[in-house]
């Protein structure tokens, strides 16, 4: 255990990339940042757990009206095109 939490949660236990920033900034300190778990299949997110450790930044949140949030790993959207549906399979 290293003695830096964020969040609730040991910086060591969930790796050295967690974002001290918001995407607008802020500090995502102590009571200023709700941590999760959001549940995914991207290529990163199969790496790791099956899901990605979110970060919502409760200023953003509380103060400015918008949702900001960051992903570890970094999320992937996927790419639909030229992907075959099941239903199409032959």
């Amino acid at each position: 255990m290293t003695g830096k939490m964020i969040g609730g949660m040991d910086v060591e236990a969930i790796g050295n990339h967690v974002p001290f920033l918001c995407p607008y900034g802020h500090p995502l300190g102590e009571n200023k940042v709700l941590v999760g778990w959001i549940p995914c299949d991207c290529t990163p997110a199969l790496s790791w757990h099956r899901g990605h450790r979110s970060f919502q930044c409760r200023v953003c949140q509380e103060q400015e009206g918008r949702t900001s949030i960051c992903y570890l790993p970094p999320h992937q959207a996927a790419d639909w095109l030229g992907h075959t549906s099941a239903s199409n399979r032959k």
